[in-house]
Protein backbone atom coordinates (compact mmCIF):
# COMPACT_ATOMS: atom_id res chain seq x y z
CA UNK A 1 0.00 0.00 0.00
CA UNK A 2 1.51 2.92 -1.31
CA UNK A 3 -0.11 6.88 -0.34
CA UNK A 4 0.88 10.12 -1.65
CA UNK A 5 0.70 13.43 0.54
CA UNK A 6 1.79 17.10 -0.35
CA UNK A 7 1.98 19.33 2.70
CA UNK A 8 2.56 23.24 2.76
CA UNK A 9 3.57 24.35 5.41
CA UNK A 10 5.17 22.77 8.90
CA UNK A 11 1.92 22.60 10.42
CA UNK A 12 0.10 20.95 8.05
CA UNK A 13 2.95 17.93 7.98
CA UNK A 14 2.85 17.92 11.89
CA UNK A 15 -1.10 17.83 11.28
CA UNK A 16 -0.90 14.73 8.82
CA UNK A 17 1.27 12.89 11.33
CA UNK A 18 -0.85 13.45 14.01
CA UNK A 19 -3.72 11.68 11.93
CA UNK A 20 -1.54 8.83 10.76
CA UNK A 21 -0.77 8.19 14.52
CA UNK A 22 -3.94 6.47 15.03
CA UNK A 23 -3.01 3.76 12.64
CA UNK A 24 0.45 2.66 14.90
CA UNK A 25 -0.07 -0.69 16.96
CA UNK A 26 2.48 -2.12 19.32
CA UNK A 27 5.72 -3.32 17.60
CA UNK A 28 5.31 -1.11 14.41
CA UNK A 29 7.88 0.67 13.22
CA UNK A 30 8.31 3.67 11.14
CA UNK A 31 10.82 4.55 8.81
CA UNK A 32 11.97 7.79 7.72
CA UNK A 33 13.65 9.10 5.04
CA UNK A 34 14.80 12.34 3.59
CA UNK A 35 17.48 14.63 3.30
CA UNK A 36 18.56 17.00 6.46
CA UNK A 37 15.69 19.16 7.11
CA UNK A 38 13.18 17.71 5.09
CA UNK A 39 10.27 17.12 7.79
CA UNK A 40 11.34 13.92 9.78
CA UNK A 41 11.63 14.95 13.01
CA UNK A 42 8.59 18.08 12.49
CA UNK A 43 6.66 14.22 11.50
CA UNK A 44 7.86 12.56 14.43
CA UNK A 45 6.70 15.52 16.88
CA UNK A 46 3.53 15.25 15.46
CA UNK A 47 3.33 11.34 15.83
CA UNK A 48 4.11 11.91 19.56
CA UNK A 49 1.34 14.45 19.56
CA UNK A 50 -1.15 12.22 17.92
CA UNK A 51 -0.28 9.67 20.73
CA UNK A 52 -0.69 11.81 23.52
CA UNK A 53 3.16 12.79 23.98
CA UNK A 54 2.99 15.99 25.77
CA UNK A 55 6.74 16.37 25.80
CA UNK A 56 8.43 18.53 23.35
CA UNK A 57 10.17 15.89 20.93
CA UNK A 58 13.84 16.97 20.27
CA UNK A 59 16.02 15.32 17.46
CA UNK A 60 18.10 11.98 19.28
CA UNK A 61 20.87 12.98 16.49
CA UNK A 62 22.77 13.09 19.66
CA UNK A 63 22.09 10.97 22.02
CA UNK A 64 20.55 8.32 19.31
CA UNK A 65 17.62 7.51 21.12
CA UNK A 66 14.29 9.40 23.05
CA UNK A 67 11.94 7.61 24.97
CA UNK A 68 8.28 9.20 25.39
CA UNK A 69 6.63 6.75 27.81
CA UNK A 70 3.92 8.44 28.95
CA UNK A 71 0.98 8.05 25.97
CA UNK A 72 -1.35 5.60 24.87
CA UNK A 73 1.24 3.95 23.04
CA UNK A 74 5.03 4.48 24.08
CA UNK A 75 7.24 5.83 21.55
CA UNK A 76 10.74 5.49 20.77
CA UNK A 77 12.63 7.83 18.22
CA UNK A 78 15.94 6.94 17.04
CA UNK A 79 18.31 9.11 14.91
CA UNK A 80 20.84 6.59 13.13
CA UNK A 81 22.29 9.38 11.32
CA UNK A 82 25.48 9.47 13.47
CA UNK A 83 25.72 5.58 13.12
CA UNK A 84 25.08 5.25 9.74
CA UNK A 85 27.32 8.30 8.65
CA UNK A 86 30.31 6.51 10.06
CA UNK A 87 29.54 3.74 8.25
CA UNK A 88 27.39 1.19 10.14
CA UNK A 89 25.04 -0.73 7.77
CA UNK A 90 23.47 -3.85 8.27
CA UNK A 91 24.27 -5.86 11.11
CA UNK A 92 26.74 -3.82 12.50
CA UNK A 93 24.49 -0.88 12.16
CA UNK A 94 21.38 -3.62 14.14
CA UNK A 95 23.87 -4.36 17.28
CA UNK A 96 23.93 -0.77 17.55
CA UNK A 97 20.49 0.46 17.42
CA UNK A 98 19.41 -2.78 19.81
CA UNK A 99 22.39 -0.98 22.58
CA UNK A 100 20.27 2.05 22.04
CA UNK A 101 16.98 0.41 23.09
CA UNK A 102 15.39 -1.11 19.90
CA UNK A 103 15.76 -4.73 21.52
CA UNK A 104 13.65 -4.24 24.60
CA UNK A 105 10.55 -1.92 22.75
CA UNK A 106 8.54 -4.35 21.23
CA UNK A 107 5.44 -2.74 23.43
CA UNK A 108 5.39 0.51 21.63
CA UNK A 109 5.99 2.31 18.34
CA UNK A 110 9.21 2.69 16.93
CA UNK A 111 10.32 5.82 14.79
CA UNK A 112 13.96 5.00 12.62
CA UNK A 113 15.29 7.86 10.96
CA UNK A 114 18.49 7.06 8.79
CA UNK A 115 18.03 3.28 8.94
CA UNK A 116 17.21 2.34 5.62
CA UNK A 117 19.96 -0.19 5.79
CA UNK A 118 18.10 -2.38 8.33
CA UNK A 119 14.64 -1.58 7.34
CA UNK A 120 13.87 -4.29 5.78
CA UNK A 121 14.26 -6.83 8.94
CA UNK A 122 11.24 -4.90 10.14
CA UNK A 123 7.74 -5.85 9.55
CA UNK A 124 5.03 -4.73 10.02
CA UNK A 125 6.60 -1.65 9.38
CA UNK A 126 6.07 2.10 7.82
CA UNK A 127 8.53 3.53 5.18
CA UNK A 128 7.81 7.57 4.78
CA UNK A 129 9.78 9.40 2.54
CA UNK A 130 9.80 13.06 2.02
CA UNK A 131 10.82 14.99 -0.80
CA UNK A 132 11.43 19.03 -0.96
CA UNK A 133 10.19 21.33 -3.84
CA UNK A 134 10.87 24.46 -5.21
CA UNK A 135 9.01 26.18 -2.30
CA UNK A 136 10.41 26.42 1.31
CA UNK A 137 8.28 24.48 3.43
CA UNK A 138 6.33 22.41 0.98
CA UNK A 139 7.05 18.45 1.15
CA UNK A 140 5.60 15.53 -0.96
CA UNK A 141 5.47 12.52 1.72
CA UNK A 142 5.31 9.03 0.53
CA UNK A 143 3.85 6.76 3.17
CA UNK A 144 4.65 2.73 2.66
CA UNK A 145 3.41 -0.07 4.22
CA UNK A 146 5.05 -3.70 4.50
CA UNK A 147 3.89 -6.78 6.52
Amino acid sequence: MSEVFTTETEGETKSLAKHFARRLKPGDSVFLRGNLGAGKTTFTAGLAEGLGIADQVISPTFVIAREYLEARLPLLHIDAYRLASAGLQGDALMQELEVAGLGDFDFGATVLEWGESVADRFTPRYEVAFSATDLPDQRVIEVEYFV
